[in-house]
């Protein structure tokens, strides 16, 4: 699903293979995201609790990457936001994302990464803040969830704080880095995003 642009103190979230200028990237700027993601996740630690993402990553992942952007960009049940510095309209330093959009439960997953240079800002709280934000008013959501690796840690405090509360957590359910991790689930409700909202 491609959304207009979301613009936070900091940030601008929009779709990874829209220019800055609103302008779809041509092939010489999806090589330049695929380079872009192939430098990032060359780090080790960008993707330890990440079960998606293989290590080594290569160039032919990140194409991969890149080509499922392009064909997910517009698919209802999938919203990917890439998160754009307003001091640097054309580098990625992460990306928020609303999967698995159900409109009959009317609910979401919420998922994001951040490259490891940007950690400690605050920024994917003030990135996945908008986007929930805008999955309660405009999809008119009832209830989003998230699910993050066992040790992770950060992530976690930064879905408590935006609210999700602990809903249980699936023992030894993901094989992430050759390591079998817990898979722990969070919540959060529309009326607690209000309340929240409002307090």
């Amino acid at each position: 699903m491609t959304i207009d642009p979301l613009v936070t103190e900091r940030l601008i979230l929009r779709h990874p293979l829209d220019a800055a200028d609103g302008t779809v990237l041509r092939q010489a700027g999806t090589e330049a995201l695929a380079l872009e993601f192939t430098r990032i996740f060359a780090d080790p630690e960008e993707s330890r609790y990440m079960h998606f993402v293989p290590y080594p990553y290569s160039r032919k992942d990140a194409d991969g990457f890149v080509n499922f952007l392009e064909q997910r960009a517009d698919y209802p049940g999938q919203v990917e936001l890439g998160l754009y510095l307003k001091s640097e309209p054309e580098r990625v330093v992460g990306m928020v994302s609303l999967e698995s959009i159900d409109d009959s439960a009317r609910s979401a997953e919420l998922g994001y990464w951040l490259r490891r240079e940007s950690w400690g800002l605050g920024l994917m709280s003030e990135a996945a803040s908008a986007l929930v934000a805008w999955g309660f008013r405009t999809l008119e959501l009832q209830r989003l969830e998230a699910w993050v690796s066992g040790g992770n840690e950060r992530s976690l405090g930064t879905l408590r704080g935006l609210g999700f509360r602990d809903e249980g957590v699936l023992r030894r359910a993901a094989m992430v880095k050759g390591v079998l991790r817990d898979r722990i689930v969070l919540g959060l409700l529309r009326e607690e995003w209000e309340a929240k909202a409002q307090a």
